[in-house]
């Protein structure tokens, strides 16, 4: 992996959401065995192998690293997913039966509290993707505004620009200031502020455009995936609830 002669992935085990989890883990003599589904692997038959998580029946979270030929018998991978967005990215489903893996093959085993605290460390971290999506919606309604009688666009672009710089300035203000007493609060709202920023800035470009927006190869279809993906990337339960509340509130931004 190293040399780059190996190519890793990650797989996404859905470790954050409530419930039974989806891979389970049991310590066995020299190991841990392995089952459940894995629902999203991103590059499938690129990969020579793969980081997945799984829990342990004490809810601890076992980080491994999983060898595709070695492991092969043991993983069966669906077709690639019907995606919206993503559609060439040879996103599987994968089911485990019973893989064994041996303790050198054991990258972390980590309490499920520590996920949490690793999220909250990282929640205006994320705000970039959809803040970058929003400001190449801006600056695709500026080119839009080049066009004869469309000069009315660069005031839509212009505000969208003055909304998408301050709730950057508050992403950067709030991103390592843990130990304030209002630190997540601040954080959750700049990170919605940026989700909803993404849809609104990639709505616009849509609307912009008109009829021709719902041709796929358009450039506002393509952004408003963008935003709709960038939207439910590392989506914990809070940053969710806080990008809704601003969703039906519109004056709950920053």
């Amino acid at each position: 992996l190293a040399l780059g002669s190996l190519r890793c992935g990650i797989a996404l085990s859905h470790l954050r959401r409530k419930g039974p989890p989806l891979v389970r883990a049991e310590q066995v003599a020299g190991g841990y065995t392995l089952n459940g589904v894995i629902p999203w692997i991103t590059g499938w038959r690129l990969l020579d192998g793969f980081a997945l998580g799984a829990t342990l029946e004490s809810g601890e979270h076992l980080f491994v690293y999983i060898d595709k030929a070695q492991d092969g018998a043991a993983l069966s991978a669906s077709a690639p997913l019907a995606l919206i967005v993503m559609a060439a990215s040879d996103t599987v489903e994968v089911e485990v039966r019973d893989l064994f893996i041996p303790d050198e093959r054991v990258l972390a085993l980590r309490p499920d509290e520590a996920l949490r605290v690793a999220d909250d460390k990282t929640i205006t971290t994320h705000a970039a993707l959809p803040l970058g999506c929003a400001r190449g919606c801006a600056r695709y309604l500026r080119e839009l505004a080049s066009e004869p009688g469309r000069e009315s666009l660069n005031q839509t672009a212009f505000a969208l620009t003055l909304e998408i710089d301050g709730c950057r300035r508050e992403a950067l203000t709030w991103c390592d200031c843990f130990a304030h007493p209002d630190y997540k609060a601040h954080a959750l709202r700049a990170r919605a502020t940026a989700n909803v920023l993404a849809l609104r800035a990639a709505h616009a470009t849509v609307i912009a455009m008109g009829g021709r927006a719902h041709l796929v190869t358009s450039a506002p279809q393509r952004l408003l995936r963008e935003a709709q993906f960038y939207g439910t990337a590392v989506l914990t339960p809070e940053v969710q609830a806080s990008t809704l509340d601003q969703l039906i509130s519109p004056f709950f931004g920053l």
